[in-house]
């Protein structure tokens, strides 16, 4: 065959994928998880299910200080965007370490479906989390030594909580399911799984599995014929001497093959009712991968969801209160179907945002800021705690960067690798996972039980 020839036949394979549309990252992702399938499960089983909050939640009104002088504070500061007084009482936060100095906190009332977990010990909150690139003072900070780059950058701030680094090609999701997968490669097997777009999951030898609402995508029949379809089916898998054209049939074979067993999986499994919501339908998702993972034969899965909105400058009493209700709603029966699969304590639900927010109003919202706060769920979440630093409800005071910034005491380098020592990184490959982890006081932050 001759170069021109090649070069025709590859380009016509690409142009086809690229017609699939939706359908192309599935059949081009669809190899990362090719080995499961040879594996079996068992009870050493886990997963990580990362929920991310595109925008910037506003941390001040998802956990409310109560106590007299710091609701007071807080009330002058956020103006006619505080949670009233009044909602809060039925929402006090009654934690196992009690809070420093005689405070008192609260969740939003809109949260009030996390209140039981919280109180049974299924759900931790991490205080004041934030992107560092080590162990940080708020004096250094104030210096501007020790910052990460392009602070308040959505995007960019969004990649760091994802990847560790702006400039990183994969994520922390991605490092640590190679690395279990390194470590213990005879008999464990790692789906990682989008149910929202990110880079979380991408690592040096996979590339995350997109999923919807019905599981694995499949090829559009064109024209509604199916002798299309076939010549279709044939023409990206056929086999070639050309290293691309081989790469990208056996690329698409594998997805034609295992998404059969993925959808057989998603559609077979039984789980309860979830919301009907963006959120619910993205967990409801990734509950049928997990009811399912005996089919696919895989002992250790990664997951990503998502939720937008939560760039609250303006419009931020109603707009905040629905996505927290959305947000508490999809947790909540998330958990619950966990607990009726029988998986609760070997699954650990998390989140995540670009940032925090300023703790002072800026009429009808908050703007950007850094340190936020965080829930991790699961039966093997040492919950009914907080873990980090409980900040000083004061603009210019001893937690503030300026203008109520919270500097974080809790690295996400740290929220990551306390999941992954549970999830089965050992401790020695910490490192791996994250170079400059030797710059905290703490690898483990110690709100996940021991395994």
């Amino acid at each position: 065959m001759t170069h021109d020839a090649t070069r025709r036949a590859f380009l016509q394979r690409t142009s086809t994928l690229a017609a699939m549309g939706a359908a192309a990252p599935w059949a081009l992702n669809m190899a990362a998880v090719a080995d499961a399938a040879a594996q079996t499960t068992g009870d050493d089983y886990k997963a990580l299910v990362f929920v991310f909050l595109y925008g910037g939640n506003d941390h001040n009104n998802t956990i409310v200080p109560m106590d007299a002088a710091s609701y007071g504070a807080y009330a002058r500061y956020r103006g006619n965007i505080a949670v009233p007084m009044s909602s809060l009482a039925a929402m006090e936060l009654k934690p196992r370490n009690p809070w420093p100095a005689g405070r008192q906190m609260a969740l939003n009332p809109r949260l009030a479906p996390l209140l039981p977990l919280f109180t049974d010990g299924k759900l931790a909150l991490l205080m004041s989390v934030g992107t560092l690139v080590g162990q940080l003072t708020q004096a250094d900070a104030k210096r501007g030594v020790g910052l990460p780059p392009k602070l308040g950058s959505h995007s960019d701030q969004a990649v760091t909580w994802h990847r560790g680094a702006v400039e990183s090609g994969d994520g922390y999701g991605g490092r640590m399911a190679d690395l279990v997968a390194a470590n213990t490669p005879e008999h464990l097997a790692l789906s990682v799984i989008n149910a929202s777009p990110s880079t979380f999951l991408s690592a040096d030898s996979r590339r995350p599995y997109r999923i919807n609402g019905n599981g694995a995508g499949t090829l559009i029949q064109p024209f509604k014929s199916t002798v299309t379809l076939d010549a279709l089916r044939q023409l990206m898998t056929q086999d070639s001497s050309h290293y691309l054209q081989k790469t990208l049939a056996s690329t698409a074979t594998n997805a034609m093959s295992l998404g059969g067993k993925v959808n057989a999986a998603f559609h077979t499994a039984t789980i309860p009712d979830m919301p009907e919501t963006p959120l619910g339908v993205q967990l409801a998702s990734i509950a049928r991968m997990i009811a399912g993972r005996s089919n696919l034969g895989v002992k250790r899965q990664v997951f990503f969801a998502s939720m937008s909105g939560f760039d609250t400058h303006s419009g931020m009493p109603n707009n905040h209160s629905a996505l927290l209700a959305e947000l508490a709603e999809g947790l909540s029966a998330f958990y619950a179907a966990t607990q009726d699969l029988g998986v609760a304590d070997k699954v650990t639900t998390f989140t995540g945002s670009d940032f925090g927010r300023t703790l002072s109003s800026n009429g009808d919202g908050s703007d950007h800021g850094w340190g936020s706060y965080q829930f991790v769920l699961g039966g093997a979440v040492r919950g009914g705690q907080w873990v980090g630093r409980v900040p000083v409800i004061a603009v210019d005071g001893p937690d503030d960067l300026g203008g109520g910034t919270l500097v974080p005491a809790i690295g996400v380098d740290q929220y990551m690798a306390t999941l992954a020592t549970w999830f089965g990184v050992p401790t020695a490959n910490l490192a791996d996972l994250i170079p400059r982890i030797g710059r905290y006081d703490l690898a483990d932050l110690g709100f996940m039980q021991k395994a």
